[in-house]
């Protein structure tokens, strides 16, 4: 069995929310492609309180790196859920666009190098097909303070 990825838990309060370019200051984004899908996220006002305004809005679901950077640098935002799955930059725009994963244990065989799950904004996962990178992923997810990390191993 190989590992495909980790389980892991974010800090649990307000205080210590970790930001989805946090988790992912790790990755060189800006060398894929994203399809963000299943997103519910909220920009946090100047006054405190939760907008009704949310990130991606009913943009594209397809991003470049440095679009994924420009969206979610300098903004405090509340993320409910979200999937960021990046894929090299060859590949074609509609297979990002149609991508669907089914099952995690599918992804192996999938165009797609990447996926950053986080649901109700503290059970997250991450897929990669680099086990040197998922190592690393690890570790990070552990020094930003993540807690209960498992390995997702393939069956």
């Amino acid at each position: 069995m190989e590992h495909i990825g980790v389980r892991f838990r974010a800090p649990g309060d307000e205080n210590t929310m970790v930001s989805i370019l946090q988790l992912l200051e790790f990755v060189d984004i800006e060398t894929y492609m994203w399809q963000v899908t299943n997103h519910e996220i909220y920009i946090i006002k100047d006054d405190g309180f939760v907008g009704t305004d949310g990130l991606f809005g009913d943009r594209s679901s397809v991003y470049s790196g440095k679009e994924i950077e420009l969206e979610l640098t300098g903004k405090k935002y509340y993320a409910i859920s979200i999937s960021l799955r990046g894929f090299p930059k060859h590949v074609d725009k509609n297979e990002i666009e149609n991508f669907y994963l089914k099952d995690i244990f599918d992804f192996p065989q999938m165009s797609c190098e990447l996926i950053l799950n986080l649901v109700d904004n503290d059970y997250l996962f991450f897929l990669c097909k680099d086990e040197t990178l998922l190592d690393v992923a690890r570790n990070h997810f552990k020094n930003i303070g993540c807690y209960d990390i498992t390995y997702i191993t393939s069956t």
